[in-house]
């Protein structure tokens, strides 16, 4: 069994990287139940169903080029500053664009918040999945990753139907950030 050859600190790594991932797949799973309506309230009244259409898929696309663009940097930095440090940073700054995403005013800084929170989401993926790949034992390494994307999209099937103000669910993500106190203080 792959999971008797860990030791405390191993587990530790799992763990946070697990809820990191956990938590940054609910931001993406809120914004994309909610970028619809967020969009309809951020446009000027009188917006058309294709104008709500157009900037959603702008406000996806701008998301993802945080996405890439966090990987990249976070990737160098988690190699120079260390990747656990790394991993905590961009939780806190994926949790605080996902609540600061609920106080958007117009479209431009609806964007301008989901391209930091992609800076963030996938800057804690890369971190974590390298963090987890350096420290696991290398039998623990496949069943480790893959158990963990099972929990994490698992996780989020049930809230998918929620109905809960958009404003709200994006403050929501705030509440991210919340475990890594704790964590930090086993590292």
């Amino acid at each position: 069994m792959w999971h008797k050859e860990l030791t405390r600190y191993h587990w530790w790594v799992l763990i946070v990287a697990s809820l990191g991932w956990l938590f940054d797949t609910m931001d993406q799973r809120i914004f994309v139940l909610s970028r619809g309506p967020a969009m309809s309230s951020l446009l000027p009244a009188g917006a058309s169903a294709a104008d709500v259409t157009f900037y959603s898929g702008l406000a996806t696309a701008v998301f993802m080029a945080g996405w890439a663009t966090g990987g990249f940097y976070f990737g160098i930095l988690g190699d120079r500053w260390g990747r656990a440090k790394t991993m905590m940073l961009t939780i806190l700054i994926y949790s605080a664009f996902t609540g600061l995403s609920a106080l958007s005013q117009n479209r431009w800084d609806f964007m301008f918040y989901r391209f930091l929170t992609g800076l963030g989401v996938w800057g804690e993926f890369a971190a974590g999945v390298t963090l987890v790949a350096a420290v696991m034992p290398e039998r623990a390494r496949p069943h480790a990753g893959l158990d963990g994307s099972k929990r994490v999209y698992t996780a989020w099937q049930p809230g998918a139907k929620m109905e809960i103000p958009v404003q709200a669910r994006f403050a929501c993500g705030v509440f991210d950030s919340l475990p890594i106190r704790y964590l930090t203080a086993f590292q």
